[in-house]
């Protein structure tokens, strides 16, 4: 990996002089490193690289894969299946954390103080980044699921037609749930 295209990077967002395409091409360069170092921001880094492909793999589609299985299950009333809320994912501030010591780890040349000043604008970057993003679940009950930015949040949602006892669900209806918050909250949104 070449450093000498990040520095510059980093050196404006540590000035507060950085834009959106700033944080694409820094999430989107260091994929690569982000793959062995850190399964989040290479997560993270794939949605912004290609937010206009489904997602088939990774940590958030295991999280969000795992949770509508559960979800249907649990409004269909399936024997045992109790529902559990997912917490969210990603939270910013450890976000930020793993981008810093990846930094380090390249010995990227920055003031660690400056760059965390900037948290808040990097994490908006990066929402309006991965909005929209699709994530292909493979159960035909399940329309469509994709992550959207509501706000300061972004949540994963899925459209499904669910017909069990507990919880009925046409496919038009909005199921969300927080993928990416300021903490470990958990958050429900329909």
């Amino acid at each position: 990996m070449k450093t000498k295209k990040i520095q510059p990077i980093i050196d404006s967002i540590c000035k507060g002089i950085f834009n959106i395409s700033d944080v694409g091409f820094l999430f989107t360069s260091l994929r690569p490193i982000f793959k062995n170092e850190s399964p989040i921001l290479f997560d993270l880094g794939r949605f912004v690289a290609h937010n206009d492909e489904e997602v088939y793999s990774g940590v958030s589609f295991k999280h969000i894969n795992k949770f509508v299985e559960n979800y249907i299950k649990f409004c269909e009333s399936v024997p045992g299946v109790d529902i559990d809320i997912p917490k969210s994912l990603y939270c910013k501030e450890e976000v930020i954390s793993q981008l810093v010591c990846v930094l380090r780890k390249l010995e990227i040349n920055f003031d660690e103080n400056r760059l965390i000043v900037q948290k808040e604008l990097i994490i908006e970057y990066l929402l309006q980044l991965i909005d929209e993003t699709e994530i292909k679940i493979d159960n035909k009950q399940v329309v469509k699921c994709y992550i959207k930015k509501q706000g300061s949040e972004v949540l994963f949602c899925f459209h499904a037609c669910i017909m069990g006892p507990i919880i009925r669900r046409n496919p038009s209806a909005s199921n969300c749930f927080s993928l990416f918050g300021d903490s470990q909250n958990i958050k429900i949104i329909n």
